[in-house]
């Protein structure tokens, strides 16, 4: 894999993570503006 690999890797988890967080929280406003 190399470093610059698991550095992409790490990235790309990180991307994940903040927009599955991101897509909680805008789900939780939905439910609660609603």
């Amino acid at each position: 894999m190399g470093f610059l690999g698991a550095m992409i890797f790490n990235t790309n988890d990180l991307f994940l993570k903040s927009s599955f967080i991101a897509m909680v929280l805008h789900k939780k406003r939905f439910i609660f503006v609603k």
